[in-house]
């Protein structure tokens, strides 16, 4: 009887109530919630917290506390636990959470944004928001929660995954207080790739993948990831990440999110207070540079990155710098371009990108940064202004030589000097695969698909102002990037590559001469298949892969796929080979605009903007673009030779 009795009583204390959590009065803007979990020494007992409101200030009540930076999940999909005696639904991976940072005989104190924030009162959020940097700067440490590590065996063999995960986890321990220059190349060879593999997975997952994570673990103190039964600084894994990307390695490691090597620690400039401090980069850079992050409120894609010192150090306007979640997304992506426009920041065009249904919403200015920015359109600005700096890759001057660039906001338009280039004469959507690229005749054209060597043959019959020889006699027709250029194919392999070649990789694709090789697809992907290794394979499916085994028309396809991706081929009536964006057709405008360091494409509107002695044509921006001949001030020397003139753009 006694048996059964303690049994009873032990079921009541693990079944819910019917009483649920509820919040007390709404939180000052210089307090905050803290959540005590209760230790038990049994992994399966029922997460306990209870939850107390504390001053924030360096001298106010707050105890010492920690963090929990993850990702939300599945609103619906939830876990109940016991909060101040009562019932509460939690996210499966809170649940996680507040279940790993459990210990068995003392309770923990920690800062959880789903439970510490009432979500339903926008002014609390809105106030809560504004500090969360403050709160995770002041805690001792803060925990990146992935979750359970996935069990994968290694790619030379069906083995778990544990024993290598150990051995990257003692690594990383051991090497967290020192330089990664100390770090032995030996590291690097073939035999640790199974154990390596896992930086490529862990960066997988979709904390990497979240806005808000930037600032969680830029400004802690102590970031620590657990992953799995593991525990290893967020910092030096990030060091670890870019010492296998760096020179020496046998292996390229292509790992999701790099965002997070360029911003792992905010305290860089909140101790310096310098901008210099932190390479010169301000408010624009981090926005860049998180567009591919993710966001289930996609105003947070401004108000994650507000806790930046770097941002604090701007002049922000008002209505950016103070979170406000009453106020539509479309109002503040306004207000926001209004800003870069007013401080003559003309990477603003770096944030625009057109889309079918962009277009038909004349209502909205194009100069305006809209959701599919962040949404569909990342590969937008890559030929401006690559996500992540990369020293290998040149920086475009298009503008160089034309006068200073000046923005002025005017109502609804935007007006910006430039010239005009071209005009565009046709365009081909792009198809590429693992084995070759295709072009077809957009605009409901019912042509098959054809290879490079058909385009040119119809390149060469179309009625082009400057001929078909390459370089032509007007030394201004072809001024191009790379030498060597002397036929219609290697013009066309050279664009095709956006810019991402460099001048030695370009010289061995036109000595092998790679265009045609994949047109006639000289070996067949089931004969690659058979003639493949299979640990070279596998490798190669998990992201790693040995550089020096890729074939040349696999490293060209690799450059093609990182310029093409969502974009079209034209042809102009000056015979300029133009990669631009995805909505581009035929009788658009090739400019190049003051300060942009690309050429753009833009498209004439119905509309005029009308002065006392002219009419100027409004312009739609369209995108970016890439040639060849327009990205090292070839502009300038036209304007200098009579064959353009700077003139005045008003996009609308």
């Amino acid at each position: 009887m006694s048996q059964l009795l303690s049994f009873l009583a032990h079921a009541a204390r693990q079944a819910p109530e019917s009483s649920s959590f509820s919040y007390g009065p709404r939180l000052s803007p210089s307090e905050i919630r803290l959540l005590t979990i209760l230790p038990a020494r049994r992994r399966g007992r029922t997460v306990e917290i209870t939850v107390s409101v504390h001053a924030l200030e360096s001298n106010g009540t707050a105890p010492v506390f920690d963090a929990i930076s993850y990702c939300w999940g599945d609103a619906s999909d939830t876990q109940l636990i016991r909060c101040n005696g009562a019932s509460l639904g939690v996210t499966k991976t809170l649940y996680w959470a507040l279940r790993r940072i459990r210990r068995k005989s003392e309770a923990v104190v920690v800062w959880a944004d789903a439970l510490c924030i009432n979500q339903a009162d926008v002014v609390e959020r809105n106030a809560q928001v504004a500090i969360m940097g403050r709160i995770y700067a002041a805690a001792r440490k803060v925990y990146i929660c992935l979750g359970e590590a996935k069990e994968y065996g290694t790619f030379f063999g069906n083995r778990k995954t544990r024993e290598e995960m150990e051995a990257l986890v003692r690594v990383l321990d051991f090497f967290e207080r020192r330089d990664v220059s100390s770090w032995p190349l030996s590291l690097k060879q073939a035999e640790f790739a199974g154990v390596w593999l896992h930086v490529f997975r862990i960066h997988q997952e979709r904390w990497f993948r979240r806005s808000w994570t930037l600032q969680e673990a830029g400004l802690a103190v102590d970031p620590r990831v657990l992953y799995g039964r593991w525990e290893f600084g967020y910092r030096v894994f990030l060091g670890a990440t870019r010492w296998l990307a760096g020179e020496g390695g046998t292996f390229r490691l292509k790992c999701g999110s790099m965002v997070h090597l360029r911003w792992a620690d905010w305290r860089e400039v909140a101790v310096s207070r310098d901008r210099d401090g932190f390479d010169g980069l301000g408010f624009f850079d981090i926005l860049n540079d998180a567009r591919s992050l993710n966001c289930k409120d996609p105003r947070d894609h401004v108000y994650a990155l507000l806790g930046h010192p770097v941002v604090q150090l701007e002049e922000l306007d008002a209505s950016i710098r103070v979170p406000d979640y009453a106020k539509d997304a479309s109002v503040l992506f306004r207000q926001l371009s209004e800003f870069l426009a007013r401080k003559n920041e003309v990477r603003l065009l770096c944030c625009l990108g057109s889309t079918h249904e962009s277009l038909a919403e004349v209502d909205v200015p194009s100069w305006v940064i809209r959701q599919a920015w962040w949404d569909t359109a990342k590969h937008n600005n890559q030929f401006a202004l690559p996500g992540l700096r990369n020293l290998d890759r040149p920086c475009w001057e298009a503008s160089k030589g034309l006068k200073g660039p000046q923005l002025i906001l005017d109502g609804d338009l935007l007006q910006i000097q430039g010239a005009v280039i071209d005009d565009v004469l046709e365009v081909y959507d792009i198809h590429h695969d693992d084995d070759t690229i295709q072009f077809q005749r957009p605009l409901g054209d019912a042509t098959a698909p054809f290879g490079p060597g058909d385009l040119i043959s119809r390149i060469e019959q179309l009625p082009l102002v400057y001929g078909n020889d390459y370089p032509t006699q007007d030394s201004h027709a072809h001024p191009l990037v790379y030498e060597g250029l002397s036929t219609p194919a290697h013009y066309l392999t050279a664009t095709l590559g956006g810019g991402f070649i460099s001048s030695r990789s370009l010289s061995e694709y036109l000595q092998s001469n790679v265009l045609v090789n994949l047109t006639n697809k000289v070996e067949q992907p089931e004969q690659q298949a058979r003639n493949a290794d299979p640990q070279e394979e596998a490798a190669r499916r998990h992201g790693m892969a040995h550089e020096q085994d890729e074939t040349i028309g696999e490293q060209y396809l690799r450059d093609v796929r990182k310029a093409c991706q969502d974009r079209r081929f034209a042809i102009t009536r000056h015979g300029h080979y133009i990669i631009g964006p995805a909505v581009m057709e035929p009788r658009d405008v090739c400019c190049v605009l003051s300060g942009f360091p690309v050429p753009v494409i833009l498209r004439a509107s119905n509309g005029h903007r009308r002065d006392e002695d002219e009419a100027w044509q409004l312009y739609r921006f369209l995108g970016e673009a890439w040639s060849c001949g327009l990205v090292n001030g070839e502009a300038a020397l036209m304007v200098e030779a009579g064959l353009i003139s700077e003139r005045s753009f008003f996009l609308c």
